[in-house]
This record gives C-alpha cells, structure tokens and sequence, in this order.
C-alpha cells in the first residue's frame, strides 16, 4: 500500500483509530440502560416487583376493572392509546430525514463526514467541524433530535480532508431497498440487517466513498457493499 498509494495508507492510519473507538463503544452504545437520554428506571421498576412478590403484597386492581358498565347516556371513557414507536431509520425516507437532520445541526456546505453508521432506531455522524477544519466530532441521534457532540481524537501523518466526504456525495435514498434485499443476497437463515456504515474504503484503489449494509443471523452474518450511487459491489459472507 504504501509504493502504490501512499495516501491510502497513511489516511488507513485514521481509519484504523476510529475503527477500534467505534468497537471499544459498540455494547456501551447498543446497551439502553447506558443511554443518558433513557428516564426510564427499569432496575426500580424491576426491584419493586420483586419486593411486593417476596412479602405477599399485591397491587390492587385497576378501578376500570371494578367500575360497573356505564349505561345508557352516560359518557364512556376510555384509556388513551399507546404511544406508537418511531418509524426506523431503515423506512423510506428515513436516512433522508437523518442526513438533512445532520447538515442542519452540524452545518458546512455541504457537511463533511468521515463516517455515518445507522442502526433502526439511532444513528451516529462523524464529521468535521465547520469553525474549525481540524476537528471531528461525533454526534448521536435519536428520535429525531441530534444530541451534545463529543470530540473524536485523529492521529496520523495523513491529512484530514483525504478521509472526509459530503453528504451529497451519497444517494442516501437507496438504503431502504438495500436493506430490503441485504438479506437475500447472503442467504441468511433468519438474517436480519444490523447497522449501515457509509465512509471511505482503504480497501478501494481510488479510496472511494462505500456503503455497507451488515447482516446477522443465528449462523453467522456479513455485509453487502454499495457504491455511493446503490450499486451492487460485492457481497462478503
């Protein structure tokens, strides 16, 4: 790599760092109870239960089970519905939605990214700072609100911008259909997208922009690779 590209090589350097930061955090990230966004208190919840089970205490019921039926003339009232989740990320116009989300909060013309990775319900950028050409940061998304930033540190001999892309550079409108057939190709057994990660490739001549779609089933798992545009590349099993 380094007689025939020594620019592949030396952003490789970058891509590298970021690669172990993403897979030290990956189970942090992917844990709800370490999300500082989550109010809700499951251990509580889940202590209680166990305490009123143990001393032979029960809830009492709900008064809607004892109230007798209303009749005739009188109002019926009735329990509002349960919320209804977010539509994931993987929905049409999902990652649409998400990468105008991004430009609008972190700014530039366009953004620049070095990495987007997208899970159904959550998402995280890094990108460069616009104020500030030498400093990357990662920002999280969820439920439609891009929370606090934090710094990315960036080491190597290579400069930045060789790592960077814009959003326009990617048709984000084609991920729905490659989630949608991902699976197929690989011909998982009960596979199931996992996450898509948009960055560019030190495995590619020209270190082009990539778009992989990864799978994971109960026998194994793998990836499906795009080009910016949705494109078939390959399929790694």
């Amino acid at each position: 790599m380094l007689i025939i590209c020594p620019a592949v090589a030396i952003s490789g350097g970058v891509w590298l760092l970021l690669r172990g930061r993403e897979a030290d955090e990956q189970s942090e990230r992917s844990d709800p109870s370490n999300d500082p966004n989550d109010t809700n208190d499951t251990n509580d919840t889940n202590d209680t239960t166990s305490d009123d089970t143990a001393t032979g205490v029960t809830s009492p019921p709900s008064p809607a089970a004892s109230d007798p039926a209303p009749t005739a003339g009188q109002p019926v009232t009735t329990e509002p519905p349960a919320s209804v989740p977010a539509s994931s990320l993987f929905d049409p116009a999902g990652a649409t939605a998400l990468v105008a989300t991004f430009d609008a909060a972190i700014g530039g013309s366009p953004t620049k990214l070095m990495r987007v990775t997208i899970y159904p319900e959550y998402a995280f950028a890094t990108a460069q700072d616009p104020a500030n050409a030498l400093h990357v940061d990662e920002y999280p998304y969820r439920d439609g609100v891009i929370g606090p930033s934090r710094p990315v540190t960036v080491v190597g001999d290579g400069g930045l911008e060789a790592n960077l892309f814009a959003t326009t550079d990617v048709d984000w409108s084609f991920l729905p259909r490659a989630v949608a057939e991902a699976s197929g190709l690989m011909l998982q057994e009960e596979g199931a997208v996992t996450h898509i990660i948009v960055e560019r490739s030190v495995f590619t001549a020209d270190f082009s922009v990539v778009v992989r779609v990864y799978v994971t089933g109960p026998r194994g798992g793998g990836y499906a690779e795009y080009t910016p545009a949705g494109e078939l590349v390959k399929v790694v099993v």
